[in-house]
C-alpha cells in the first residue's frame, strides 16, 4: 500500500517536473494489474486502488498534452535525455507486469492441481476416491475394456477404533494406504472405497426429514439423530 502511494505521487511529480511526454504514465497503468493481484485486501479496496490509478493516468496524461507546470522555473528540461527515461519507465512496466502475469498463472496452474487432487483423492489415505475409480472404470472399458480388481478389508477394525481411539485408527489406515500404493504397478490405482460416506444431497436431506418425523411421532421436544 505504502509502495503503491509512492509510486502514484512519484509519478505525477515527475511528470509535473519535466512537462510532460517522459514516461512516466506507465507505472500508473501498470499498477492496475499489481494492485489486482499482489495486494491482499477486500475487493472495494481494490477497486478504490485501481480508479486512484486510472485517476493517476488520467492527470499525467492532461500533464502530457497541456505540458502544464505549476511554476515555470522548477520545469526540468532534459532533452535528449527524454527517450532513455521513456525507456526505461516502460521497460520497468512491462517487467513488472510481465512478473505479475508470471505469479498469476503460476498460482493459477496451483490451484488447479490442489483442487484436481482434492476431488479425486481421499482426503485421510491420499489413496483415489470413489469418483475417480469411476472415471477409470470408463475410461479403461471404451479401451481395452479388461481390467482385474482385488478388494481389501481390515479384519476387526472396529475394534481398533473402540480400543485405541480413531486418531490411531486413522493412522493406520494411512499406513495401509503407504503400503498399498508403494505396492502399485504404472497401471494400477488404489482406491478407497469405504469411509467416503458421499451420498447425494437428496439423500441427506431424505435422511434429517425422517428423523424429524421420528422426533415428532415420538415424544416431541427433543434431539434426533442418525446413528451410521
Amino acid at each position: 500500500m505504502i509502495a503503491f502511494s509512492e509510486i502514484m505521487i512519484y509519478s505525477v511529480i515527475c511528470e509535473l517536473l519535466t512537462v510532460g511526454s517522459c514516461g512516466f504514465i506507465y507505472y500508473p497503468l501498470g499498477m492496475v494489474a499489481v494492485i489486482f493481484h499482489l495486494v491482499s485486501t477486500t475487493r472495494a479496496k481494490k477497486t478504490l486502488l485501481q480508479v486512484m490509478s486510472i485517476i493517476g493516468t488520467f492527470i499525467i496524461y492532461l500533464i502530457d498534452i497541456t505540458n502544464y507546470v505549476p511554476i515555470k522555473y522548477i520545469a526540468i528540461d532534459l532533452g535528449y535525455h527524454k527517450p532513455f527515461i521513456v525507456f526505461s519507465n516502460l521497460l520497468v512496466t512491462v517487467i513488472t507486469m510481465v512478473y505479475v502475469s508470471y505469479l498469476y498463472i503460476t498460482e493459477q496452474e496451483q490451484n488447479r492441481a490442489i483442487l484436481e487432487y482434492n476431488i479425486n483423492h481421499d482426503q485421510l489415505t491420499g489413496l483415489y476416491n470413489r469418483r475417480y475409480f469411476y472415471s477409470a472404470i470408463e475410461t479403461i472399458t471404451r479401451s481395452t475394456g479388461e481390467f482385474s480388481l482385488a478388494m481389501v478389508d481390515l479384519d476387526n477394525f472396529k475394534k481398533i477404533n473402540d480400543t485405541y481411539g480413531h486418531e490411531f485408527g486413522d493412522a493406520v489406515l494411512k499406513d495401509l494406504s503407504e503400503i498399498l500404493m508403494s505396492s502399485m504397478g504404472e497401471n494400477d490405482i488404489a482406491v478407497r472405497w469405504g469411509g467416503d460416506d458421499l451420498r447425494k444431497y437428496e439423500q441427506v436431506i431424505n435422511s434429517a426429514d425422517q428423523m424429524l418425523y421420528y422426533g415428532k411421532n415420538n415424544g416431541k421436544n427433543r434431539i434426533v439423530k442418525e446413528i451410521q
